[in-house]
C-alpha cells in the first residue's frame, strides 16, 4: 500500500471521478482484506483485566495503516489512565468541506472460545464472510475509511473533500476519557461532518444509512449475605441465599410482556412518526427471518407487541449480561455468600441520561422480607457513581462476521464535540441495526 502521488487540490466530485474511485477500490479489495486480517490477529481487547499492551499495539498498527495510504499529521493520542486514539488527516482541498472519519480499534473479549467456530483472533474466510473477533466490529469499519481514501487519493490524485480520521481505542470499554479527549483536541478535531462506520447494512446488498444509535447505562449490582459459602444441609432454612435474593431483585425489573418496570422509564420514548413506521414494514424482513438471525429457539416468544425492529430500535431494553453466584465447575451443595450481576438497560432517542424518577436512586441494602440478605424495592432506584463514564465490564461470547461495507452514520460535528448516551435523531431512509454507543457503569449503593 504504496503512498500514492498527492496533489495540493481537491479532486473534481463527478459520476467519472467516483466510478474511477470504484474501480481503483475493486482492483485492490483482496489487499484491503488482508490489512483487515492482519488488524484482527491483534487481541486488542479494552476490558479491565485483558493485555493493555495488545491495544496499544492495534493503535500502532493502525496508525502504521494511515501512514501507508498517505494520511499526514499521523500520531498515537493519549489520556491518562486509557486506550491510545489513532490519528491522521489529509488537509489538501482548499474550501471544500471537513469530514472527521470515526471508527475504533479495540474490540470485545472472545467470551466462550468453545462456542466459536474458528478461533476468534485468527481470521478466517467462509462462505463470502470475514470469522474473527473484531472482523466487523469496528476493525471493518477502519478499512472502509482506508479503502475510500487510498481508492481516491490512487485514482484522482487527491480527496473530493478535507479528511481527519480518528480511530478510537476504549469504545468497547465504554469510552471513558472521550468526553476529556475531545475537549482537549477540540479544535484539531474540528470538522463539518462526522461520518462514522461502526454501523452495518440491514442486509447485505440493500444499501442502509444509520442516523440513530441506542446508548447504554450499565448497573453492576451484588448481594452478600454470609462472609464464606456454607453447607445447605447444615445451615439451609434460617441462612439467607444471597443468589435468590439477587433473583427475586432481578424478576422485578420486568413485566411479563417483557416491558421493562422501572417507574417512568417510557415517559420520555419518541414515539414513532407515521413515516417511520412505514419504513420498518417496508424492510424485506418478517418475524420468521427475524427469528432465524436471532438465533430465538423453537417455541420462545418474541417480547413487546411491537413490530421486532421497533422494537429492537426504538424502544429501551434490558438485558442481564452476565450473572454470577458459583459456577457449574464449582457447583456442590451450597448456600452461597454473594451473588452478582451485570445489567444493561438501553436507551433510545428522547430519555433521559439518567432515566429518572425510576432510576435515580437504587438502594439494594435493605433486608428483604424472605428473601435473604438484600431486597428490592418497589421503585428500585440508582445513582450515578461519578460524573464522567466509567468503564463497563464483562465479555460478549458473539462471535463477528464481517460483511460487505455499507454507507456510513453522519451526525454534526457538534455532537461529537459533547457526546450523549442516546441519539434523538431518526432513521431515514432505511433504518439499520443499532448497536451501543457508550456505557456507564453506575455503583449500586
Amino acid at each position: 500500500m504504496a503512498n500514492p502521488t498527492q496533489q495540493d487540490k481537491a479532486a473534481p466530485v463527478d459520476d467519472g471521478a467516483i466510478q474511477k474511485a470504484l474501480a481503483e477500490y475493486e482492483k485492490n479489495q483482496r489487499t484491503y482484506l488482508e490489512e483487515l486480517k492482519k488488524l484482527v490477529r491483534i487481541p486488542s481487547v479494552s476490558f479491565e483485566g485483558f493485555d493493555k499492551q495488545q491495544v496499544r499495539k492495534s493503535g500502532e498498527a493502525t496508525c502504521d495503516l494511515l501512514r501507508r495510504i498517505g494520511l499526514d499529521n499521523v500520531q498515537l493520542l493519549e489520556m491518562p489512565g486509557a486506550h491510545p486514539y489513532a490519528y491522521g488527516e489529509w488537509l489538501k482541498a482548499p474550501g471544500r468541506p471537513t469530514l472527521l472519519l470515526y471508527a475504533h480499534h479495540d474490540v470485545q473479549p472472545a467470551g466462550d472460545e468453545e462456542k466459536w467456530a474458528t478461533k476468534p483472533f485468527e481470521p478466517v474466510e467462509k462462505d463470502g464472510r470475514l470469522w474473527g473477533r473484531g472482523a466487523a466490529d469496528d476493525k471493518a469499519g477502519i478499512l472502509v475509511h482506508v479503502a475510500a481514501i487510498q481508492s481516491w487519493l490512487k485514482s484522482a490524485g487527491s480527496l473530493p473533500v478535507n479528511v481527519k480520521i480518528i480511530i478510537e481505542g476504549e469504545e468497547e470499554a465504554g469510552s471513558g476519557s472521550l468526553g476529556d479527549f475531545l475537549r482537549k483536541h477540540r479544535k484539531m478535531l474540528q470538522a463539518d461532518a462526522i461520518v462514522l462506520t461502526d454501523t452495518g447494512n440491514f442486509e447485505t446488498g440493500l444499501p442502509s444509512i444509520t442516523t440513530a444509535l441506542r446508548g447504554i447505562v450499565v448497573v453492576n449490582v451484588e448481594v452478600k449475605a454470609l462472609k464464606q459459602p456454607v453447607h445447605s444441609g447444615m445451615w439451609g432454612g434460617p441462612v439467607p441465599d444471597a443468589a435468590m435474593a439477587l433473583s427475586k431483585i432481578l424478576s422485578r425489573l420486568v413485566n411479563d410482556d417483557g416491558s421493562i418496570a422501572i417507574p417512568g422509564i417510557y415517559d420520555k420514548v419518541k414515539p414513532l412518526s407515521d413515516s417511520e413506521r412505514k419504513s420498518i414494514k417496508a424492510l424485506p424482513s418478517d418475524e420468521k427471518l427475524f427469528r432465524k438471525q436471532a438465533g430465538m429457539l423453537e417455541g420462545v416468544d418474541l417480547l413487546g407487541g411491537r413490530h421486532p425492529w421497533e422494537m429492537n430500535w426504538r424502544q429501551p431494553s434490558i438485558a442481564v449480561n452476565a450473572i454470577q453466584a458459583s459456577s457449574r465447575k464449582d457447583a456442590r451443595n451450597i448456600i452461597v455468600d454473594s451473588a452478582w450481576a451485570r445489567i444493561g438497560i438501553r436507551t433510545v432517542p428522547d430519555m433521559d441520561r439518567r432515566i429518572r424518577p425510576g432510576v435515580s436512586r437504587w438502594r439494594s441494602t435493605r433486608k428483604a422480607r424472605g428473601a435473604g440478605g438484600t431486597r428490592a424495592p418497589t421503585r428500585p432506584r440508582s445513582r450515578p457513581r461519578s460524573r464522567r463514564c466509567a468503564r463497563a465490564t464483562g465479555p460478549s461470547p458473539s462471535p463477528s462476521a464481517a460483511v460487505a461495507p455499507s454507507p456510513s452514520s453522519i451526525r454534526s460535528a457538534r455532537s461529537l464535540a459533547a457526546p450523549r448516551r442516546s441519539s434523538s435523531a431518526s432513521r431515514t431512509p432505511t433504518p439499520t441495526p443499532t448497536r451501543r454507543t457508550r456505557a456507564c457503569t453506575w455503583a449500586i449503593s
